[in-house]
C-alpha cells in the first residue's frame, strides 16, 4: 500500500511525536528526580511499539509471507490506533467499559479478513483460488480468526502471571476468605472467566458477521480484496518475476 496514504501517515505521525514527547519528559524527570518518570517512559514505549507495529502489514508483504490488500493494512493501522493510543495511553479502557469488547469484536473481523488474505497467499494460484468452494474460504478465515482469538488469551494470562499485570482481571486484593463470602452472594465472583469469555464471543462475533459478509462476495469472484484483489496482486508479482527472470537470463 502507498505509504503516503493521509490516514496512515497520520497514525504513524502521531504515535512518533508521541512516543518522542513521553520519552524525553520521561528521561527528563528521570534526570531531574521529579516523578512520575516511569509512567512517562512506559508510555512513551507504547507508543514506540505501536509505531512499529504499523509497518507489519508492510513487512508481511515485503518478505512475500501474506499479500495484504490496502484496505486490510489500513483497517489494521486504525484498530492499532483505536486499541493502543485511544486505549492505553488516553485511558479509554477505563473511560468507557464498553471499549475492550468492542475492540475484541472489531479484532475478530480484523482477523477473520486476514486469514482469508493468508489462504489466498499461500495457494498462489489465481486460477485455482477462483475455483474452490467459497465455504472453505468462509470455514477457514472464521477458524483462523478464532484461533488468534484463543492465543490472545493465551498472551493475556501469560502476562498476567508473569509480568504482574491485570489484563483478565483475575487478580484481586481480595483475601482467600472473601472471595469464598462473595461466591455466597454473586456469580460474578471470577471477573477473569467472565472477561475472558467475553473476549472470546465478541471476538466470534466479529468473525462470523464479516465471514458472512465476505461470502456472497468471493461467490462473485468480486472485487474484495482478500480475494480476487490478492489474486490479481499475486498475477502481478509472477509477472513481475517473469520478466525480471527473463532479464537475467539475457
Amino acid at each position: 500500500m502507498d505509504k503516503k496514504h493521509p490516514l496512515i501517515r497520520l497514525v504513524r505521525l502521531t504515535f512518533s511525536l508521541f512516543s518522542a514527547a513521553a520519552l524525553a519528559g520521561g528521561l527528563w524527570m528521570t534526570f531531574t528526580g521529579r516523578p512520575p518518570a516511569s509512567s512517562w517512559i512506559l508510555a512513551g514505549l507504547t507508543a514506540l511499539i505501536a509505531f512499529l507495529l504499523t509497518y507489519v502489514p508492510d513487512y508481511l508483504s515485503y518478505r512475500d509471507i501474506m499479500m495484504v490488500p490496502a484496505s486490510l493494512q489500513l483497517a489494521f493501522i486504525l484498530f492499532i490506533f483505536l486499541a493502543m493510543f485511544l486505549g492505553n495511553l488516553l485511558n479509554f479502557y477505563q473511560r468507557f467499559p464498553w471499549w475492550d469488547t468492542m475492540l475484541h469484536f472489531a479484532s475478530g473481523a480484523l482477523f477473520s479478513l486476514a486469514g482469508l488474505s493468508l489462504l489466498v497467499s499461500m495457494i498462489r494460484e489465481p486460477d485455482l483460488i477462483r475455483q474452490i468452494n467459497p465455504r472453505v474460504f468462509f470455514l477457514f478465515s472464521f477458524v483462523f480468526s478464532l484461533a488468534c482469538g484463543a492465543v490472545w488469551e493465551i498472551f493475556e494470562f501469560t502476562a498476567d502471571s508473569f509480568l504482574g499485570m491485570n489484563m483478565q482481571r483475575w487478580q484481586s486484593d481480595l483475601t482467600p476468605l472473601q472471595w469464598e463470602a462473595l461466591i455466597l452472594v454473586s456469580n460474578r465472583s471470577s471477573p477473569g472467566l467472565i472477561d475472558t469469555m467475553t473476549d472470546l464471543i465478541a471476538g466470534g462475533l466479529g468473525a462470523l458477521l464479516a465471514s458472512l459478509l465476505v461470502l456472497p462476495s468471493i461467490r462473485r469472484v468480486s472485487s474484495y480484496p482478500g480475494v480476487d484483489l490478492t489474486a490479481r496482486q499475486l498475477e502481478d508479482r509472477l509477472r513481475s518475476q517473469g520478466d525480471n527472470d527473463e532479464k537475467a537470463g539475457e
